[in-house]
């Protein structure tokens, strides 16, 4: 019988401490559940396993860079920020910077459900955004300006 537990703790070459720090569930519970000899209430399985499928999302975001399993507050600090952005994607840029314009930034919180964090993220990405367009549409005018000279 294949233990889902066991087969995405090995995938990911996750330590046992570290899946405990990160889900709550003690170690030793986790190795049970591992080795087959005690299951996991079903709760605290099903918590588990998607913590797992969370980890292996953080694994290929981060692809071709390891993830070094050491350090349980970065983790926590990676998946936290992986679920900020699966919750609020990228912004157009522009559109963006119009609503930062035209509204007070305590109706972009709330229609957003933001922090202020949240927001001088969003406005970062959104800068290095703009700033990429604006040496692509830089190089791209100076290609054609020395093509017609």
């Amino acid at each position: 019988m294949i233990n889902p537990l066991k087969t995405k703790v090995s995938e990911l070459d996750l330590p046992l401490e570290v899946l405990s720090g990160l889900s709550g569930v003690p170690a030793s519970s986790l190795s049970m559940a591992t080795r087959g000899t005690k299951d996991l209430p079903s709760e605290r399985f099903h918590a588990v396993y998607a913590l797992l499928i969370e980890l292996g999302e953080l694994v290929e975001f981060h692809a071709p860079v390891p993830i070094a399993w050491k350090n349980v507050a970065v983790i926590r600090d990676l998946l936290e920020e992986m679920r900020r952005k699966k919750r609020h994607p990228g912004l157009d840029p522009w559109a963006l910077l119009q609503e930062i314009t035209t509204s007070d930034a305590a109706s972009i919180y709330t229609k957003y459900h933001w922090s202020q964090q949240d927001l001088i993220q969003q406005l970062k990405t959104a800068h290095e955004r703009l700033h990429e367009l604006t040496v692509t549409l830089t190089a791209g005018i100076a290609d054609r300006a020395h093509t017609i000279l």
